[in-house]
C-alpha cells in the first residue's frame, strides 16, 4: 500500500510541476514558435547585448551557419555589419550567408556590400527582386569559388550578358536564365548542381552538352537540371551517342574510358514535369526503385554501356580501314580488317545475348 502512496504523490506532483511549467511558459513566448515576420520584428527591436545574447544561444543550438539579410536600408547595413564584426570576435563561424534584395538598391550600395572586408568570406549569395547590371554582375562573377554557391532569382540578367566565371561556383541556380548558352556550361568543372529557370537552351545544346561530357577530362557536374521550353523528341538528344534505355524512363550513357572520371554515368530523366535532369553518377552507386525492398547499381547497365560503346568503336575502325583498302591492298592492312571483323562479331554475339533492340537511336532491354 505504502508503494501505490508513494506513486500516488508522485503522480500530484509531477502534475504540479506541470501546472508550473505550464504557468512560466504563458508568461513568455518562445522565440522559434512565432511567424518569420514576427520573428525578424522581435529581433530588430533587440539592443546589441540581447541580439549577441541571442546569436551566441542559436550558435549552440544551430551551430552550422550565421547569415545575413540585407535591403535598400544603408544606416541598417552598417549597423548590421558592425553587429557581425562584433560576434566574428567572439564567436567562430563556421559559414557566411548573404542574402540582398535588390528591390530599389543603387549600384553604388550594392558595391559597397560586395566590398565590405567582413562579408567577403561569404560561403552563399543570394540575390533576388530587382534588376542587376552587367557591371554588377561582373563583381559577383569575379568572386566565384568552387566551394561558393550563387542563387540569383527574381531579377532581371541582361540578355547578353556572358562571364567566364558564371558556372565556377558550387552550387547555382539562375531563375532568369534566358542569357545562358552552351558555351556557358561547358566551362562545368567539379561542381555540385545547376538549376536553370527560364532558359533558351535547345535540343541541340543538349546533344552537345552529352557529347562534350563524354569526353571531359575531368567531372563536370553532379546535377543539372532545366526545362525546354520548344518541344523536343528525347531521342534527338543522343544523336552519333551511345545510349541506353534502362530503367523506366531513364537514359544512361557512358564516359570515355580513357578519361579519369569518378563518375562514369550520365544519367537523363525527363520526368512530366518537363524538367530536363541530368546527374552523374558512380559506377557502383547504389539506388533503391520505388516499390522495391533491394539495393540495386549502375554496374549492370556500366557493363552494357562498355560493350555499346567498344562496339561503336570496332565499326568506326573497321569502316576506315574498308576505305583505306579502296586504293591500297596491303597484306598488313587486310589481315588487320579480319582481326577488326572478327572481334566485332565476337562482341554483336555478346549483345544479342543480352536481349537488346535498337529503336530510334537508341538502345533498349526486349
Amino acid at each position: 500500500m505504502s508503494g501505490c502512496y508513494d506513486l500516488h504523490q508522485l503522480y500530484k506532483l509531477g502534475l504540479e510541476g506541470k501546472r508550473q511549467r505550464s504557468a512560466k511558459r504563458r508568461k513568455g513566448f518562445e522565440l522559434l514558435w512565432l511567424p518569420v515576420l514576427a520573428r525578424i520584428e522581435v529581433i530588430r527591436s533587440m539592443d546589441i547585448d540581447e541580439i549577441i545574447y541571442f546569436q551566441t544561444t542559436m550558435r549552440k543550438i544551430f551551430p552550422c551557419k550565421s547569415g545575413l539579410v540585407i535591403d535598400k536600408t544603408s544606416s541598417s547595413f552598417r549597423k548590421s555589419v558592425a553587429i557581425l564584426k562584433h560576434l566574428q570576435s567572439i564567436i567562430s563561424f563556421k559559414s557566411l550567408c548573404l542574402h540582398v534584395n535588390l528591390k530599389g538598391m543603387t549600384a553604388e550600395f550594392f558595391k559597397e556590400i560586395l566590398t565590405e572586408p567582413s562579408l567577403r568570406d561569404f560561403e552563399s549569395l543570394g540575390l533576388e527582386n530587382g534588376e542587376i547590371d552587367a557591371e554588377c554582375l561582373d563583381l559577383v562573377m569575379g568572386m566565384a569559388q568552387s566551394n561558393r554557391n550563387l542563387h540569383i532569382k527574381g531579377t532581371m540578367i541582361p540578355r547578353d550578358y556572358y562571364h567566364e566565371n558564371a558556372f565556377k561556383f558550387h552550387d547555382i541556380y539562375y531563375n532568369d536564365a534566358e542569357w545562358v548558352c552552351i558555351e556557358n556550361l561547358l566551362t562545368l568543372k567539379d561542381s555540385y548542381s545547376v538549376n536553370l529557370g527560364w532558359n533558351l537552351l535547345t535540343q541541340h545544346d543538349v546533344n552537345t552538352f552529352i557529347k562534350f561530357w563524354i569526353d571531359s577530362d575531368h567531372d563536370m557536374i553532379q546535377s543539372l537540371s532545366f526545362r525546354l521550353l520548344l518541344a523536343f523528341r528525347i531521342e534527338r538528344f543522343f544523336d552519333d551517342v551511345v545510349v541506353l534505355k534502362g530503367r523506366p524512363a531513364i537514359y544512361l550513357v557512358v564516359a570515355n574510358p580513357t578519361k579519369q572520371r569518378k563518375r562514369p554515368i550520365l544519367r537523363i530523366t525527363c520526368p512530366p514535369n518537363g524538367m530536363l535532369c541530368l546527374k552523374s553518377c558512380f559506377k557502383d552507386e547504389t539506388f533503391r526503385l520505388r516499390g522495391s525492398l533491394t539495393d540495386e547499381s549502375w554496374a549492370p547497365e556500366y557493363k552494357v554501356l562498355m560493350i555499346l560503346n567498344k562496339k561503336k568503336e570496332l565499326k568506326g575502325k573497321l569502316e576506315e580501314i574498308q576505305k583505306l583498302l579502296e586504293t591500297s591492298q596491303d597484306q598488313n592492312m587486310v589481315e588487320r580488317k579480319n582481326e577488326i571483323a572478327r572481334e566485332l562479331e565476337n562482341v554483336s554475339l555478346e549483345l544479342d545475348s543480352l536481349s537488346f533492340v535498337l529503336r530510334d537511336g537508341v538502345y533498349s532491354y526486349t
